[in-house]
């Protein structure tokens, strides 16, 4: 608000001063700036760095680099930045390549994907008379979309998860225990040679934790998974299943200099955080302090929490170098923000919190086009909530019902902007939930989901040979230049009892009767629909009423040939699991109007896999 009134007192300055001013202004303020006078609202119509500007931070965007290619100006990069939009929402799939996968056993439920590459890890047996499991894994598959050669990596080591990093040529394989966690080992090597990594000082790092071998239950299932920022590496270590504790630790280092970071003790149902942005972690759990007791009935709260990474400069004095830890003696974190959500009733209880795995981390392309444009942050997370009764009558079953909530996360920035001392914050639901929320209740089991920036895929198949393709879409401003189906009365009261899924992609038998959008872009079987200015409103398990109105759209495609069990979505690429062993990709077609120097753009790459993966 503080630019606003600056640039109000000062807005009988030239155009040519007052734009490169306005780049200073995040989107929203110059929004609400051109709507405060005439004058201001044709400078910033019509210049078209700001209206790339706004474009580009709208969808968390930003361009990385130079522009690619000579020649290249704003008003082209906008217009090749809508098409690739338009290209997703229009679902304009084009013709693909196989290519071949190895016959081996594939031992992972999460492939990794960094920048047009591909990685599965797999079990490899040495010897003939290996006996051949699930865990642990032994190569990686490596399939990077523009070559042919596709190489079987050994790191001469076991491993039961890994992740990836390609800027950095970084690869991290983790072992341990999976029924009795007492240690964790670390592996950074080089991708291209499968050597130690030469810009980590240890290129092998040891979590120790307390060994509860004598506790009740012996041993429990865990959970572990990790990822990679820039010199920072985050290792969630929790249980998969609820036992004697449901406390799981995320242990943060500096992977280069070997520094501990820091630790989160989480109360989680097994999800892992993610990276709002390169320097903040998002962890969706119970509130700190909710003092949950292994036989309590549990908390009555879920809540998002961001926390502030640590600098090694912040560090150093505190902690030095160790390739051996020991976690329980590491001292936690504090969030800096904690966003409430709606208090449940006294009768009911969480029964599960699931955060989505996005796949687009801040830093990954998005796509390459005139210019290279990259995530800057998480715009939208895909959330899971499940709440059930405490208690039930005699004879009946407890009743559970099952939420998916979207929240779209921009409104983030302006919180962390205001606090840079990092002091604890709490922002109540009543601030922050109705707007930047969409509920659902889903009772939909069978379906397969993806997440990317502010796209969410949900996949469902039919009894026969239909398979349903819906894009949800979080984005009003990329929502408001749309043209959709408007809902009629029956649609706009399901929306607003919590029931949108089940005609906006959420019932095969539904969605059949609907009658497709006539368009010349989008075809027969693609049926775009809105839920612009409805509100949605959650009775059952809280307190009071929850409201969430976050402008939504979906599209549907009916896809009849498909094959595919398991999505991704991958900056310009939309991959898909199928039974057969081998890999497709698809072009889409945009409009030459929209994408002025790029008229085909790739949108979709189908890797199909063994269905091992998925079982």
């Amino acid at each position: 608000m503080h630019e606003m009134s600056i640039l109000q007192r000062n807005n009988g300055l030239p155009s040519e001063t007052l734009v490169p001013i306005l780049h200073f202004c995040n989107y929203k303020t110059i929004i609400r700036l051109s709507m405060t006078c005439k004058r201001l609202y044709e400078i910033v119509h019509q210049s078209t760095s700001i209206q790339l500007h706004i474009e580009l931070e709208a969808g968390g965007l930003e361009i990385v680099g130079r522009p690619l290619k000579a020649g290249a100006n704003y008003a082209s990069i906008l217009g090749e930045l809508k098409g690739y939009q338009d290209a997703w929402l229009n679902f304009r799939l084009g013709p693909h390549f196989q290519q071949p996968f190895p016959d081996l056993r594939t031992g992972t439920y999460h492939p990794q994907l960094s920048d047009k590459t591909y990685f599965e890890a797999l079990l490899q047996p040495d010897d003939e008379g290996d006996y051949i499991a699930d865990y642990p894994l032994n190569r990686i598959q490596v399939v990077d979309f523009d070559s042919s050669t596709n190489p079987l990596l050994n790191f001469k080591k076991k491993f039961e998860v890994f992740t990836t990093d390609l800027k950095q040529d970084l690869i991290v394989l983790i072992q341990y225990n999976h029924e009795h966690l007492t240690s964790a080992i670390i592996h950074l090597h080089h991708i291209s040679t499968g050597v130690p990594h030469s810009l980590a000082r240890f290129p092998t790092l040891t979590a120790r934790f307390e060994d509860d071998a004598s506790e009740e239950p012996p041993s429990r299932s865990i959970y572990v998974c990790s990822m990679v920022m820039r010199d920072v590496i985050v290792v969630n270590f929790a249980p998969r299943y609820r036992g004697a504790s449901r406390y799981g630790d995320v242990v943060i280092w500096n992977w280069q200099s070997g520094v501990l970071l820091g630790r989160i003790l989480s109360e989680t149902d097994g999800t892992a955080p993610v990276f709002f942005d390169k320097d903040h972690l998002l962890l969706y759990s119970f509130p700190p302090n909710s003092s949950i007791e292994p036989n309590s009935t549990g908390s009555n709260q879920v809540a998002l929490l961001i926390y502030r990474v640590p600098t090694t400069a912040a560090m150093v004095h505190q902690e030095l170098p160790n390739a051996d830890v020991y976690v329980p003696s590491c001292p936690s974190l504090e969030p800096t923000l904690i966003l409430d959500f709606p208090t449940l009733h006294s009768a009911y209880r969480v029964d599960e919190h699931i955060l989505l795995k996005t796949q687009a981390r801040p830093g990954d392309v998005a796509y390459r086009g005139l210019a290279k444009v990259a995530h800057s942050h998480i715009s939208t997370v895909a959330l899971r909530l499940s709440v059930a009764q405490k208690n039930r009558p005699k004879g009946e079953w407890r009743s559970t019902t099952h939420y998916s909530i979207y929240v779209k996360l921009n409104f983030l920035l302006d919180y962390l902007s205001e606090n840079q001392v990092g002091e604890m914050t709490t922002v109540h639901w009543s601030q922050w939930g109705a707007a930047a929320t969409r509920w659902f209740i889903n009772n939909e089991t069978t379906e397969q989901s993806a997440s990317c920036g502010s796209l969410h895929l949900r996949f469902h198949r039919g009894y026969d040979a239909t398979r349903l393709m819906s894009l949800l879409v979080f984005d009003p401003h990329i929502i408001s230049r749309q043209t959709v189906h408007a809902l009629d009365e029956i649609e706009q009261q399901k929306v607003l009892q919590g029931q949108g899924l089940d005609f906006l992609g959420g019932t095969l038998d539904c969605i059949k009767l609907l009658v497709p959008f006539v368009d010349t872009d989008l075809g027969p079987d693609v049926d775009r629909r809105i839920a612009s200015n409805l509100k949605t409103v959650i009775h059952t398990g809280f307190e009071e009423p929850v409201e969430s109105t976050l402008r939504f759209m979906v599209v549907n495609r009916l896809e009849t040939e498909l094959t595919h069990v398991k999505w991704y979505l991958h900056g310009e690429y939309l991959i898909g699991g199928v039974s057969a062993v081998s890999i497709q990709a698809f072009k889409t077609k945009t409009n030459d109007s929209y994408v002025l120097a790029k008229p085909n753009l790739e949108l979709c790459i189908f890797l199909s896999l063994q269905t091992t993966v998925f079982a």
